[in-house]
């Protein structure tokens, strides 16, 4: 029987290696369709093997698809913190330099004495500035982190073993001056050679495109490289290390060293900037398929990209199973599958129409880019432009010449004069910098993209994987397969991004960690209020329960331009009394169906008198005061209260201390429930 299907054994258990990982958060979750769904696929592919007479690629797909299932239960159970209702005494080591105020992730950290997970601390005050390496000790009470975000694996806490949040305010006495590592006084020198001999911005950018520390890039320029869709040059990805091999390769074939010694070579410092980088899933793929590829052409062995990947793949996943959850293992791994089935095809195809060899690969390989990151750009940024690949082809040749003459002065960097090279590639950056801003500047051309949850992206890849070389049929029929998939995808996600249907009256309220508290209302007739600035855990939440805001209440114009309330007003049966302080919204009181629920969006002096007043004006009925340091309650009809300060000590009390973001749910006018957002 003529096989249909080119089974590649490395691939497809790979490829059942991270839907095993995937599919157990599901499991996990007791989720009813998606558990159902595959189901009904595990059947199909059981019933073709069986058809097809292909038992062993049964057993070997099974065999890492349940390797899958236990690597997701035993990774997400080993992130276990222990939870603190009391002020605890914390040690840790500052990996930040921080001046006056500002955030740093704490490692070795001890918790009362004892050692535990990482600490992410915001410095609300400090007397000495904090240098990196340096020790702080504290008293604070602390937020425990969980790896389950809004329905999503937070890969941060995940990858930089965040346990606990915090804040602090430090005396003199509070820091113990130390010194950083080795790796991190080199990364010190580097910044403070880029900072003396380029422009700031160039400096920034520089430093960004050599190690993925984006934390000093200026947001809109982070924001104007996603627009235009070159943000892959700021993260060390398989782009750099490509670059950095091949450079490492050419200089040592120069020395007419042995072929074993330039693999030795290249292969410490790839693996040093590994380290230098902190290992990140794009830099640990690439760097491993460019080991493969040098250690096939030790051998005398053909290179197969696709091979490759899939190895680089199980070892990562093996290593650290949750990084299937992570964009940058995402992206990375799409896009090099999307060049290994589409490259050459491409490239033949621009070559027809007379695109010089140069060109017609370039152009491929920016295509094949483009769909593999395609639905990772509707899920993060919810739109594409027209010119994104015109700002690839234009910035990724300059981005080459730039990168390859910065790493060279990395050794360079401590010798006097050498480094006015430097020049050359600030100008070459400040133009990629230009190029990005003026097409996210752009209003034309901008694509609407849907949000993808991970069987509508399963499917849109199995739609051009059937027009790849591994299904073996003729093109007329892969084109139908494909167009079928495509439809079905389409489809999919329309259904799945339908708004949510409101049936209920609820107050949410947004624990911002170390930005501001903010808060959302639903009403049974569907109108959506959000209050407060729009924060990243606020953004999360409206995605996550797929609410369309039609309001946004704030005591900032600096966000939204249209649909933000700043007066007292009234939408349909929604009334809406605002709270000024010296011309600045600090509460509102919104008044719907007989309930009155307060909100105020700063814990400042200012507020504490505000409220001391509004509360003396409060109808009887009121529901809810929340989000400051001396109130912090809710009382439905019954007299029952509902406490966001322990201290308080109320009976049913409902801590925000300890559970963070929580939703009161209303029949209506009787406060029926709360529970976590998640």
């Amino acid at each position: 029987m003529k096989s249909i299907l080119n089974f590649r054994p490395l691939f497809f258990a790979f490829v059942a290696l991270a839907l095993g990982i995937r599919f157990s958060k599901d499991i996990f979750e007791g989720n009813a369709f998606i558990i159902s769904f595959f189901v009904i696929m595990l059947a199909i592919v059981i019933f073709l093997t069986f058809y097809r007479k292909k038992i062993v690629s049964l057993i070997i797909v099974c065999v890492f698809f349940s390797f899958g299932l236990g690597l997701f239960y035993l990774d997400y159970n080993k992130f276990a913190p222990i939870e603190y209702s009391e002020q605890v005494t914390v040690v840790g080591r500052v990996n930040d330099e921080i001046y006056g105020s500002g955030s740093t992730l704490l490692t070795d950290v001890r918790i009362n004495g004892e050692h535990t997970g990482n600490l992410y601390v915001y410095i609300t005050n400090t007397e000495e500035d904090l240098s990196i390496g340096d020790y702080i000790t504290f008293s604070s009470n602390v937020e425990t982190m969980s790896l389950n975000d809004y329905g999503n694996i937070n890969t941060y806490y995940y990858l930089n073993n965040q346990y606990y949040f915090a804040y602090a305010t430090l005396t003199k006495n509070d820091v113990t001056h130390g010194s950083p590592s080795l790796s991190e006084r080199f990364k010190l020198a580097v910044k403070t050679g880029l900072q003396e001999n380029m422009s700031e911005e160039g400096a920034k950018l520089a430093y960004s495109v050599l190690f993925g520390d984006k934390t000093d890039l200026d947001d809109t320029v982070t924001e104007n490289f996603s627009a235009s869709g070159i943000s892959h040059l700021l993260a060390v990805s398989g782009l750099h290390v490509s670059f950095l091999a091949g450079i490492l390769y050419y200089v040592l074939s120069k020395f007419k060293l042995k072929y074993w010694v330039r693999f030795l070579i290249t292969a410490i410092i790839l693996i040093l900037y590994c380290y230098l980088c902190g290992f990140t899933a794009s830099i640990t793929r690439a760097t491993l398929m460019s080991l493969i590829f040098l250690s096939a052409g030790m051998f005398g062995k053909r290179y197969d990209i696709l091979n490759s990947l899939s190895l680089a793949g199980l070892i990562i996943l093996f290593v650290s199973p949750l990084m299937v959850f992570s964009l940058g293992f995402l992206l990375s791994f799409f896009c090099v599958f999307s060049i290994a089935l589409f490259a050459r095809p491409f490239t033949r195809f621009f070559q027809k129409i007379k695109f010089p060899k140069f060109i017609a690969s370039s152009l491929a390989i920016t295509l094949c880019t483009q769909i593999g990151i395609l639905p990772f750009m509707a899920n993060y940024f919810g739109q594409i432009t027209i010119f994104t690949l015109l700002a690839n082809l234009i910035c990724i040749p300059i981005f080459s010449i730039a990168y390859g003459l910065i790493f060279s002065c990395l050794i360079l960097l401590p010798i006097k004069y050498v480094n006015i090279i430097l020049f050359v590639p600030d100008i070459l950056l400040q133009f990629i910098i230009l190029v990005a801003q003026l097409i996210a500047s752009l209003k034309i051309g901008i694509i609407k993209l849907f949000e993808l949850d991970y069987i509508t992206i399963l499917i849109f890849y199995l739609a051009f994987f059937a027009l790849s070389s591994f299904l073996m049929l003729n093109i007329k029929a892969k084109g139908s397969i494909c167009i079928t998939l495509l439809c079905l995808c389409f489809c999919y996600a329309c259904i799945i991004n339908q708004p949510t249907i409101v049936t209920t009256l609820s107050f949410s309220l947004i624990d911002g960690k170390s930005e501001d508290v903010s808060a959302v209302i639903t009403t049974p007739n569907n109108e959506v209020l959000y209050l407060g600035e729009l924060t990243e855990e606020g953004n999360k939440y409206l995605k996550y329960k797929k609410l369309n805001v039609d309001y946004f209440i704030s005591d900032t114009k600096s966000l939204f331009s249209d649909n933000i309330l700043t007066e007292n007003t009234t939408l349909n049966d929604i009334s809406i009394k605002f709270f000024k302080f010296d011309d600045k919204i600090y509460g509102v009181l919104v008044y719907y169906d007989n309930l009155s629920m307060f909100y105020s969006f700063n814990q400042k002096p200012e507020t504490y008198q505000l409220l001391n007043i509004a509360y003396e004006l409060m109808p009887e009925n009121l529901i809810l005061v929340c989000d400051t340091s001396s109130y912090g309650y809710a009382e439905n009809l019954k007299s029952s209260y509902y406490s966001s300060e322990k201290i308080l000590g109320l009976e049913n009390s409902y801590s925000i201390e300890e559970y963070g973001s929580f939703t009161m749910t209303f029949n209506g006018n009787i406060l029926s429930e709360i529970r976590s957002v998640n």
